[in-house]
């Protein structure tokens, strides 16, 4: 039998690592590895000598930095043991539900554990406060599942999270008016996520990941798109601020002047 050669057998390793290391897996590498450096005041050296405890430097933050190897979620519990609080990004949720793949219902309620109260409808949501020692949301209460929109006014991270996780759980189950609906909030929302200091430097990367899980709706794919313009506004704006009752009023009508909307919908 003739023997393949060299270099397609290296072409074909190469696209099994890639795939194993999906583009959303080293996002969050580097969003973990970023906040890390940032939170500790720490440089690529500083923290690879602190992995090497002593022993020869293996380099292997240039490695996570370069793309070249892909951190593991075990190997970042032990950093979170070395650096309190380092895995807190890392963690959330928020990786697995971009991932441009099914999701099931059962494995979305594994992923918002602590976050949620499944077992009772009338007090859903038990979202955080803060994120990283930074405030997150307005303190607005949501409780309800699919009230979007009293997520979006809370604010904050973990309310782009929670509106993501209605939008994918609405594509597990198949409902396209609950998955229309929920993708508008989820843009709506985004600039509460792409804000926060931890994700800002990443947004666009983030957004294309969000068009990426919006699609897998046909219909909504069909009907919907960001407006990148006004969403770069709203994230680079001094103020974002979603609760409506804080927001200014128009001087005629006295009614509650709404942020714009960073969508474009078909119309026909």
């Amino acid at each position: 039998m003739k023997t393949p050669p060299q270099d397609l057998i290296k072409t074909l390793v190469q696209s099994k690592r890639s795939n194993q290391r999906s583009e959303i897996k080293m996002l969050q590498m580097r969003i973990w590895l970023e906040s890390l450096l940032e939170e500790f005041e720490l440089t690529a050296a500083d923290l690879d000598r602190a992995l090497s405890d002593g022993q020869e430097s293996s380099r292997q933050v240039h490695k996570w930095l370069s793309g070249s190897n892909c951190v593991t979620a075990r190997k970042v519990k032990e950093i979170g043991c070395l650096f309190p609080g380092s895995d807190e990004v890392f963690n959330l949720p928020l990786f697995p539900l971009l991932e441009n793949k099914p999701i099931t219902a059962p494995a979305l309620r594994r992923h918002m554990r602590g976050l949620i109260n499944a077992q009772d409808p009338l007090d859903f949501w038990q979202l955080p406060c803060e994120l990283a020692g930074c405030s997150d949301g307005f303190g607005l209460r949501p409780i309800f599942e699919n009230d979007v929109d009293m997520l979006y006014q809370h604010g904050g991270v973990y309310s782009f999270l929670a509106i993501l996780y209605v939008l994918r759980r609405a594509e597990a189950e198949r409902d396209n008016d609950l998955h229309l609906y929920a993708s508008i909030y989820s843009y709506k929302s985004f600039p509460s996520l792409a804000r926060h200091h931890h994700f800002r430097r990443h947004w666009e990367d983030l957004l294309r990941a969000l068009e990426r899980v919006q699609a897998r709706c046909m219909t909504t794919a069909m009907l919907l798109r960001p407006d990148k313009a006004i969403l770069r506004e709203q994230i680079e704006a001094e103020d974002f601020i979603t609760f409506r009752e804080a927001q200014p009023r128009d001087v005629v009508s006295r009614r509650f002047l709404e942020n714009k909307d960073p969508f474009i919908m078909a119309s026909f």
